[in-house]
């Protein structure tokens, strides 16, 4: 059946190029991320890395909902209500890259944002 709710998810892509421009066409965490959440995501990545060593483990937690986008509908949105992040790896090593485990959960189904057509007075489409 195509009707199966999916409770867990993991992505994981690993860049095929150095290019590192947002436009690269590669997937982000920042293309899942509503654009005006993305301030706030990245200061929480800032907030675990410069944690003392002995909480690095410990999860941060979200104050507000994350409208994550929904693969396949490039311009919806579905509402965790409850995020978190931590450290993936057991610490940070300096001059290696970090992995992150970002936890989204309590989805709304109810606010589930779409993109509202714009109508623009005066201006007629032929």
């Amino acid at each position: 059946t195509g009707f199966l709710d999916i409770c867990e998810v993991h992505l994981s892509f690993q860049r095929q190029s150095e290019v590192s421009n947002i436009e690269s066409g590669m997937p982000t965490l920042r293309k899942f991320i509503r654009a005006s959440d993305w301030d706030r995501i990245e200061r929480m990545f800032e907030i675990v890395t410069n944690l003392p060593p002995e909480d690095q483990q410990q999860r941060c937690y979200f104050r507000r909902p994350t409208l994550f986008r929904i693969p396949g509908e490039s311009r919806s949105y579905v509402c965790a209500r409850s995020t978190s992040l931590r450290l993936a790896d057991q610490c940070i090593t300096p001059g290696r890259p970090s992995h992150f485990w970002m936890h989204l959960t309590q989805f709304d189904s109810s606010r589930v944002q779409r993109p509202r057509d714009q109508e623009l007075e005066g201006i007629v489409e032929e």
